[in-house]
């Protein structure tokens, strides 16, 4: 009898709950409703939601919100609750078109009532028209989100010209260390530093020669723990035709290329042995970049670019950064390239200069003594040891003795 009487006591309290929640609803001076299912059957409406669809209560229940209200407003609210009862998510203070002119519309929120597995049965439905402070909070809204917008693109523009300026000194920099190179040696090294700004990025440097054979420059980490494993890599390392990146790769495709993907294949397939591959890992060699070196519509080499992280994409400002860096390494080879062979042509023309004076030393050497004895013969003949001498025939000797002179 006890628990009987408990179940009881428990059936009475929560009919009492529900009697007062009616009693409540019913008095609300805001148009309020439960539908159920995905139809919106009207199951409940207090007496200022009935006057505002303009019917009974009675008549109201078992109808859907389609039906029961005006063809402009019943579209516009049902489209609402169809998006509050499939995604089971409450609405507030949602726009609702009307078809009378003088209204400014209803605002309508929903409450959906889910059930153990998280799906909207039922949904509670409050509708009012909208307030003259509403129209002045939506102002305010409306204002606050552009200057919320216009601050946030101020932000973007200033990290962006931040950025900018950070490249920009980054690449006047470079600019800087390669101008200062003017032979291909001081180039070489120069270029072998190049790297972009990121934590633990280095760069690997091939340079083509003649008939197009590959030379792998040292290779320079900014780790010195590191450096020292570079250094030897750097002596067995060598491109080999068919490798993924590099100059190899620029030269059946002199385009920016880039591998993010499957690292531990590509270093396998360009390490001539295991000791190698283990070198390889140990730099801690992830993403690569390589960029083609092109100078004077010349392609003079390759720089691929290391990232330590694995994994890593590059996105297209460091791609351009990349491209600008590896233009101006470009020019500052292909300067001093130029420079070496201005010299090595320098060269050649001293040492053509001294052969052709050591040439003419000799000649006048050979040629002084027989032109002295012309010389001294004709100042014989000159002096009438051979008979009388005539005024043309001395004017003739006066020829021979001034060319004896200019030759010796």
């Amino acid at each position: 009898m006890t628990p009987r009487g408990r179940s009881g006591a428990s059936d009475g309290s929560e009919t009492s709950i529900q009697e007062a929640l009616r009693r409540y609803t019913a008095q609300v001076v805001l148009p309020f409703a439960i539908t159920r299912g995905a139809g919106h059957k009207l199951v409940y409406a207090n007496s200022a939601f009935c006057i505002l669809a303009g019917v009974d209560s009675a008549d109201a229940l078992g109808q859907t919100i389609a039906d029961l209200l005006p063809a402009t407003e019943g579209r516009a609210l049902t489209g609402i609750l169809d998006r509050a009862f499939r995604d089971a998510t409450e609405l507030v203070d949602q726009r609702v078109g009307v078809s009378s002119e003088q209204s400014g519309g209803w605002l309508c929120s929903v409450w959906p009532v889910v059930d153990d597995d998280c799906r909207a049965e039922s949904l509670g439905i409050e509708i009012r028209e909208p307030a003259p402070w509403d129209d002045t909070l939506e102002l305010q809204r409306q204002v606050a989100e552009q200057m919320l917008l216009g601050a946030l693109r101020e932000r973007d523009l200033a990290e962006d010209a931040n950025a900018a300026r950070r490249r920009a000194a980054f690449l006047a920099e470079a600019g800087r260390l390669l101008a200062e190179s003017m032979n291909q040696a001081s180039t070489f090294a120069a270029l072998a530093k190049l790297a972009l700004p990121t934590m633990g990025a280095w760069c690997i440097m091939d340079i083509l020669g003649d008939d197009d054979v590959i030379q792998r420059l040292g290779i320079c980490h900014p780790d010195p723990e590191k450096q020292k494993l570079a250094q030897e890599l750097e002596a067995r390392w060598r491109p080999e035709p068919d490798d993924p990146f590099g100059a190899p790769a620029m030269l059946r495709d002199a385009r920016t290329s880039a591998i993010t993907e499957n690292i531990e294949a590509t270093l396998a397939a360009t390490a001539c042995n295991p000791e190698d591959l283990q070198i390889m890992r140990q730099l801690g060699i992830g993403s690569l970049l390589t960029v083609p070196l092109f100078a004077r519509k010349k392609l003079l080499g390759a720089i691929t670019f290391v990232s330590a992280q694995h994994g890593y994409t590059y996105g297209a400002e460091e791609i351009q950064l990349a491209e600008d860096l590896a233009a101006r390494g470009a020019l500052a080879l292909a300067n001093a390239q130029s420079y070496d062979l201005a010299l090595v042509h320098r060269r050649n023309a001293e040492k053509a200069n001294l052969v052709k004076t050591e040439f003419l030393g000799a000649m006048s050497h050979e040629l002084r003594t027989p032109l002295n004895a012309i010389g001294g013969y004709i100042d014989l003949v000159d002096m009438g040891l051979r008979g009388p001498v005539t005024e043309e025939q001395r004017a003739d000797f006066a020829r021979v003795r001034k060319n004896q002179q200019h030759l010796s």
